[in-house]
């Protein structure tokens, strides 16, 4: 997890355009038809004391929520994710036995049945 003070200088940078500081990797293809894309208004970073539900509630419709969790796992992130907060992320990584290709393969299924129906 980023330290505080770190995400803190990252957006400052963010802001002032220093791309200096802030060597971000390539978005995977996927996050093209990710459903947050469609909604700027939500906030995918909830502070202390926000629940972050109305995130989550777009993530249960969207295509690629599997990709996005599986890219969370793997990257540490902070936010929304998959429909996962981070506390919950957490929780799935320390859960002894966790397969994170067993909970892309159920959510990426359950989305193919929403696709459809």
């Amino acid at each position: 997890m980023t330290h505080p003070r770190r995400r803190a200088q990252v957006i400052d940078a963010l802001l002032r355009g220093d791309d200096n500081l802030v060597q971000l990797p390539p978005l995977p293809g996927w996050m093209a038809d990710a459903a947050c894309r469609e909604h700027p208004e939500i906030s995918w970073f909830p502070g202390p004391g926000c629940s972050g539900l109305d995130a989550m509630a777009v993530c249960k419709h969207c295509l690629v929520e599997a990709e996005c969790l599986r890219y969370a796992l793997d990257h540490d992130l902070d936010g929304i994710w998959g429909g996962t907060t981070v506390r919950q992320r957490r929780r799935l990584g320390q859960h002894q036995g966790y397969d994170r290709w067993r909970v892309r393969d159920s959510l990426t299924a359950r989305n193919t049945q929403l696709a459809q129906g």
